[in-house]
């Protein structure tokens, strides 16, 4: 009986952003959805189910042929990720085991290992979230505290509490990943500087208690960061950072809109092929002009 199903359609470059968007509001939601070039202009974008989905309602849904595979075992990530090379962001560099001892003694290694959680670091979305964490090292003090919403593997909370060694809350809405950062915490460390909680968005009364962060990072979807972008705000101190991740790049102008509307500034983007991380910062702001 398979694990995990992943359920696909097809689409032309100019059909992603609605169909992803479709996707995250669905019934059941999925637990994640990628979107995948595999020729100029042709793309599939793909979701991942524990259970199989209703694959008539999903074509109602979004319009389309819907192509459904069982995943029989739970190896298939490990095996997807062995031999991939060390991910390197400036100071952090992220690896598995397996290519950990290729690491310069002079980086600040993560070792990551293959999960169900998202983050190995490979992706272009985690690449510049990273990279973005190393820019904020050499323009920011440290922060007292840091909040990671999304953290999926734990890679960007753990780059955070490495390079400052300050407190991170990590929150996932998925119980398996909040286990796997927990775990990567510990096989890193860090133990005493990540917390990871099961949590939606940043009502949970360990993000309140903690509040306002210095540093805030979001990797998740355009979605659902625009529908945050007053709590994410919120939540962050004055002269805070916020790190904004999955963002397909024709969708990061709408995004950016809805933080301007709340007062916050844009600094830099970090760009990768067809995905945009947004640097903002909330007035009065620690970075150097």
């Amino acid at each position: 009986m398979p694990q995990f199903w992943t359920a696909r359609v097809p689409a032309a470059r100019g059909e992603i952003d609605a169909l992803m968007t479709a996707w995250e509001e669905a019934e059941p939601a999925p637990l994640a959805v990628s979107a995948i070039e595999r020729a100029e202009n042709a793309w599939v974008v793909e979701a991942l189910y524990p259970e199989a989905p209703d694959v008539a309602a999903l074509e109602a849904l979004l319009g389309k042929p819907v192509s459904l595979d069982g995943l029989a075992d739970q190896n298939w990530v490990a095996r997807s990720l062995e031999g991939l090379p060390p991910v390197e962001a400036g100071r952090l560099v992220v690896a598995g085991a397996h290519a950990a001892a290729a690491v310069p003694a002079n980086k600040r290694l993560l070792v990551i290992e293959a999960s169900l959680a998202f983050g190995s670091g490979h992706h272009a979305t985690t690449l510049t979230c990273l990279l973005a964490l190393d820019h904020l090292r050499k323009t920011m003090r440290r922060p007292r505290r840091a909040l990671d919403v999304g953290t999926g593997s734990g890679v960007l909370a753990l780059g955070a509490a490495a390079l400052w060694r300050a407190p991170v809350v990590a929150t996932d809405i998925d119980e398996v990943a909040v286990a796997a950062a927990t775990a990567n915490a510990r096989a890193n460390g860090l133990s005493r500087d990540v917390a990871a909680v099961t949590a939606i968005g940043v009502a949970h009364p360990s993000v309140r208690a903690r509040a306002p962060y210095d540093l805030v990072m979001a990797n998740i979807l355009a979605g659902p960061l625009t529908a945050l972008a007053p709590a994410l705000t919120a939540c962050l101190a004055p002269g805070g950072a916020l790190i904004l991740s999955g963002i397909l790049s024709t969708q990061a102008r709408g995004v950016f809109a809805r933080y301007r509307a709340q007062g916050l500034i844009l600094r830099r983007r970090f760009i990768r092929g067809e995905w945009t991380t947004l640097l903002l910062t909330r007035p009065a702001d620690r970075l150097a002009p």
